[in-house]
This record gives structure tokens, sequence and C-alpha cells, in this order.
């Protein structure tokens, strides 16, 4: 999250134009709508957010382990997909 923080503030600093000040305004809403499906914890997202935080290396398919089987097949098989 610093990192996106570090972007928008150099971004913001460099506004010159109403064209600059969009296309910041268009990045944010790209980064929100990223973040807030990553993160969604609605139950049923969660197999999806699961999935891709074990794509991304975030988390690891052995510390689902516990999770009913079929749900960890269902994890398993979307980070095959992604």
């Amino acid at each position: 999250m610093n990192g996106l923080v570090q972007v928008v503030r150099d971004r913001a600093n460099s506004l010159n134009s109403m064209d600059d000040l969009w296309q910041l305004h268009d990045f944010l809403s790209a980064r929100r709508h990223e973040l807030d499906g990553k993160y969604d914890d609605r139950e049923s997202a969660l197999l999806f957010v699961f999935s891709s935080f074990v794509k991304e290396g975030w988390l690891s398919l052995d510390e689902l382990e516990g999770l009913d089987p079929a749900k960890l097949s269902q994890i398993t098989a979307l980070t095959r997909m992604f």
C-alpha cells in the first residue's frame, strides 16, 4: 500500500493540466477496483480471493489445510486457470 501512496503523491505533484487530473482519477479508480476485488470478504468470493493469494505467493495450499476438500479442490483448480 505504501508504494501506491507514493505513486499517487508523485503523480499529484506533477499535475499540469485537467487531463493529468483525470488520468490520476482513472488510475485511482482502476486500483480501487483491483484492490476491492482482491480483498473481497464475501463468502461467495473467498474461493477466488484465496486462489489469487496462492497464485501470487501470499498463501500456500498447505496453509488452507482443514478447509472442506471440495473447496480446496476448487481453489487448486482456480490457481491453474488464472
